[in-house]
Parts: structure tokens; sequence; C-alpha cells
């Protein structure tokens, strides 16, 4: 069930209260026109040069097909990530507000300023409900007071529309004007206060303020990225380094970008850059020309051949398209180009570091439930630790504590369990992030496997969910004894790590791990194997294939031999309880 969260947290700058509104030092720069702002910079706060910001964020994975790249996002909680004063399932709260600076508009007997704008309910997160509303006031410099000309009702979530508003009264057409956009929000849509995450949704886009303008200028020149460019590495956003090192010839890489043409005629693309930077190398790869009808959104993935290189044991690439549209019309500019970083770190990530909502099972008899994320690793390796993130909700009303998991493959499903660790605390104060759980002991994993978590709560695991990225959905679910794929598009934010990308570790056999005085005779082993130091309790033996599949579990009661002649030649792990793991080589 998916629930709504926080795209970036921030710092806002210092309001000044005033009743129940919110007003603004007055400042000394004054603003020319035209005013205009897309979003389209990679920052996470709007232009200061251009705006006063309470709260509002900058999302490039939010916005559903947004008219360029970028958007400002209005939501139900402040700068620093916390709930704005509210109360649950009471009528609205003031949410995120985002003033324009001065600006003159004193050009007498002028008729022809309008503003224009474009908005969004919801985008991919939480739509806001019919009571929620988003608003837009004008501040006359002459009477000093601020008057509310426009208000949107929430409402499910549907396509950027465009506002165009006449500007004509004598008291907005001085110098020292301003307008501000504000959102109300409810927490009563949910039946509970576990549900209730960042929610109310309002995105805004393309604002512009200029004269010599009439009601039907709402074109717009332009072909525009609209959302942020994606580089996969298989359907992995992110892996280790040093498993892409060993294993680039069975990692095709793609990129998906996205694309639009705001004009009301065709417009040809002449070329499509593709650019990869790293230290002093550039590489501009060359994607091809397009004839781009009016009014269409471009979504394009395909493979490409590339070698991702480093003499370190990490590697960092900055990744960017930019478009080149043709010269004989006027395009803006900055809205073509768009960089991101490509890191490989030490994890494997399906998500792109954005919870766009949250993943997790309510209800009666949902305590005991599983889930599961599918990973393959590109090489065996020893998984390390878990990346979660965790979203924040409302009053910390979420679970306190989970059990972490981790199976083999099963035939498509999460099998036989390699890993369990008990009453793992969510640490409320990292809600918004991602928390790392250290492993007990290593689990050596080379093929599929499954790393999730067991509900011990009847309050819900809000874990973020990536809801803008565009691989396979590789989520399952167990609720009644029998797992299910997921068929909620995105990706549940839930990271397998191989330890540090300065050390990276090698699936090699060690014949003593010193967590027990447990011996194995002889190591490499043929035809049997002796077991040594188990003490005078039973024990659970388990032997694990390098894809993580149980193949042989025992009860010992002292030293013994196991006989091991219907395994096949190939490294191991043996463990013993939950505590102790010995690598084992059968020749």
């Amino acid at each position: 069930m998916p629930l709504p969260q926080k795209i970036i947290t921030l710092t806002a700058i210092t309001a000044i209260l005033s009743g129940n509104g919110i007003s603004y030092a007055q400042s000394s720069e004054l603003l020319e026109l035209p005013f205009f702002d897309d979003f389209s910079y990679n920052s996470k706060t709007p232009d200061n040069s251009l705006w006063i910001n309470s709260g509002v964020d900058i999302s490039t994975t939010l916005p559903n097909r947004p008219p360029s790249i970028g958007a400002a996002v209005f939501d139900a909680l402040d700068a620093n990530g916390s709930f704005y004063p509210s109360q649950y399932n009471l009528k609205y709260s003031n949410g995120d507000t985002l003033t324009s600076k001065p600006i003159n508009l004193n050009y007498p007997g002028d008729n022809t300023i309008y503003l224009t704008f474009f908005y969004q309910p919801g985008g991919f997160g939480d739509a806001p409900e019919p009571e929620d509303e988003l608003m837009l006031d004008f501040y006359s410099p002459e009477d000093d007071e601020w008057t509310t000309v426009k208000t949107f009702s929430g409402s499910a979530c549907y396509g950027f529309k465009q506002e165009s508003i006449a500007i004509t009264q004598r008291c907005y057409l001085q110098e020292g004007f301003r307008f501000r956009f504000r959102n109300y929000f409810s927490l009563g849509s949910a039946k509970q206060a576990d549900l209730v995450s960042n929610c109310d949704y309002w995105l805004l886009d393309y604002i512009k303020l200029d004269k010599l303008r009439s009601a039907t200028d709402t074109v717009y020149q332009d072909v525009a990225l609209t959302n942020c460019p994606e580089i996969k590495i298989g359907n992995y956003q992110t892996v280790p380094w040093s498993h892409y090192a060993k294993a680039s010839d069975k990692a095709p890489i793609s990129y998906s970008i996205f694309y639009r043409n705001n004009d009301n005629e065709p417009r040809m693309l002449d070329s499509i850059n593709l650019i990869l930077k790293s230290k002093d190398v550039v590489d501009t790869l060359m994607l091809g020309s397009y004839n781009l009808p009016s009014y269409w959104d471009f979504d394009e993935t395909k493979q490409f051949k590339y070698s991702f290189k480093s003499d370190i044991e990490t590697a960092e690439y900055q990744f960017g398209i930019k478009l080149v549209s043709d010269v004989s019309h006027q395009d803006f500019a900055p809205n073509n180009t768009f960089f991101s970083n490509k890191t490989f770190a030490d994890y494997y990530a399906y998500d792109d570091g954005s919870a766009e909502a949250g993943y997790g099972i309510h209800g009666e008899g949902s305590t005991g439930s599983l889930v599961a994320v599918a990973f393959q690793p590109l090489a065996p390796d020893y998984i390390k630790g878990v990346y979660i993130y965790f979203n924040p909700t409302f009053n910390d009303a979420q679970a306190n504590f989970f059990d972490l998991k981790i199976w083999a493959d099963n035939n498509g499903l999460p099998g036989d369990e390699l890993y369990s660790d008990s009453n793992l605390s969510i640490p409320k104060n990292e809600c918004g992030s991602f928390v790392y759980f250290p492993l007990k002991h290593a689990v050596a994993v080379s093929d599929i496997f499954y790393i999730g978590w067991k509900k011990v709560q009847n309050e819900i695991l809000n874990v973020g969910f990536d809801k803008s990225t565009t691989t396979t959905v590789n989520n399952y679910y167990n609720i009644n004894g029998v797992w299910k794929k997921s068929a909620e598009r995105g990706q549940i934010m839930i990271r397998p790590s191989f330890g540090s990308t300065s050390t990276p570790t090698e699936f090699v056999p060690e014949t003593e791990i010193k967590s027990q005085n447990i011996t194995l005779t002889p190591n490499p082993a043929k035809n049997y194997l002796h077991i040594s130091g188990l003490g005078d309790y039973p024990s659970r033996v388990f032997i694990i294939s390098s894809s993580g599949k149980i193949v042989k579990q025992i009860t010992l009661y002292a030293e013994e031999d196991i006989d091991i002649t219907d395994l096949a030649e190939g490294v191991y792990l043996l463990k013993v309880g939950d505590f102790t793991t010995k690598f084992l080589k059968i020749k």
C-alpha cells in the first residue's frame, strides 16, 4: 500500500509571522519584467534571486510529465522535514509558501500584463483531497495587503494545466508588487495515524509574468527535458564498482531520457547528446536527430555500448543530456541540458534515492507478514549490511521494530531463509533518509537472493517507495504464508551492501572464521566432513550453495562426520545455528 513521502529536506528562509498569514520584510531589491522561472536548474531550492522561500522544494522526480524538468513542490512537511503544526483528523493546516521578490509593475495604462503558470496535484506522490487547497495571493504595495486571487481545490492527479491571470487593478500595478503561492493540507484521509506520511502534494512549473501579453499567450516555443535522465547498469541505478569491474560483460548499459515539445507546431531536434564526465575525460555520444510533433511527450530507453573506467576502487561520473533544437526558433536554453551524478557505491539500488511514496503492509492480521525485494548480483560476494529508507510519519506513529530477513531463491520466489535478525530498532530521528543495518555475519550470494523484513507490530513499517523509475518491479509480499509478486509500480528503497568500496571483498574460501571454536576438517573436503567444537548441545547445521540455496541440513548432537558425496565441487557456506559461519570447499 503506497504512502506519500518527502522528496527533499531544506533550510528555510526566516519568515515574519503576521496574524494567521505570513508576511516578509520588505526588500530594497526590485525586479524588472520579465519574471520567469521553470525550476530547471539543478538545485534543491528555488532561485533566491527571484523568491523568498518557506519550505518549498524543487524535485526532478515527483512531477508527472511536466512542461520542463524540475518543479516547485508544496506539501505537509516544513524545511526541516517535520510536519507543520497540525492535528490528525482535523480540517486543514498551513503548508509551504513561495513568495516572489518585489517586482516593478509600474507601467501606467498598460493592460497587457499577465501571470501564467502550470500546476499539478499529486504528481507521482499523494494527491490532495478536495478540502486541500493551493492558493495564489497578490500583494498591493499601496495598501500593504495580501489578497487571494485564485484557489485550486485538491483532486486526483491529472496532467499539468496552465492558468492565465490578467493583472489590471491599479493597486497591483505599482513598484513593489509581489505574488505568492501557498498550500493547505489535511491529515484525515487515512483511518489511522501510522498511515499518515508526507502528503497532499502540489507542483508548480513554468511561472511567467510579463507585459505585451494577452489571454491567448499560452504557447511556449520551447523543447525541454522533462524528467531526470537515467543510466542503468542492467536493472540497477547503482552497483558496487568491484562487481562491475569483474562482470561488465554481464551488465548491459541503458539510458532513459524524457523530453517534450511545448510548441504548437512541429520542431526539429538537431541532435541529442549524451555526455559522460569523469575527472579529465569527457565522452559525448550522439543519439540522433528527431522531428517532434507539437505538444508531444517523448520517453526513450535504449541500450548502448560504453565501458566505465576507473584507476581506483570506486568510480564517480557525471551523466548529462543536452538537446540542440532548430536554430530558427527562440528556445529556452537552460531546460535543454541537465547533469546528475552516476556513482558506483558499495550497494545495489533499483531506486534513484527519491521517495515519492511509501510501501508497507497494514490492516488486521498483517502482523507477521513479509516483504521482499529480489536482487541478482553481477559477481559472487558477501552481503555485509542493508540500507533501508524509512519515511517520516505523523508523530512518529510507524512501527518501532522489525525483523530483517534474507532469503535464497526458489523458482522465482523467496525460498529458504539465509539470514534473520530480530527486533531491529527504527531510529525515528533518521526517518527521511537511508539507515544502515550491519549484518551479524556475512551472507554469501552469487545468484538471485531476496532481502526484506518481517512485520512484528501492528503499526505499519513505512519504507520509501520510488515511483518515478522505469525499472521492472522486483517486489514481493507474503501475508497468509503465500508469496506473491506486488502489482504496485515502483521500487522499495532497500539496498544490499557489500562492504566498503575501498576494500572490496573477494568470494574465496576461508578455513577459519573466528565467531566460535568450530573447525572443519578436512577443508577442502571430498567425501566426508568432520565438524568439531559443537559442545554438548544439539546444533542445526546448514550447507548453502554459492547461489544461496540450502543443499543440506542436519542436526548434530556431537562431533561426527557428515556425508557430502552428494554435493558437487565448489565453494559453500556452512552455517551452524544463527551465529557461526564457515566457508567450505568441496573438491
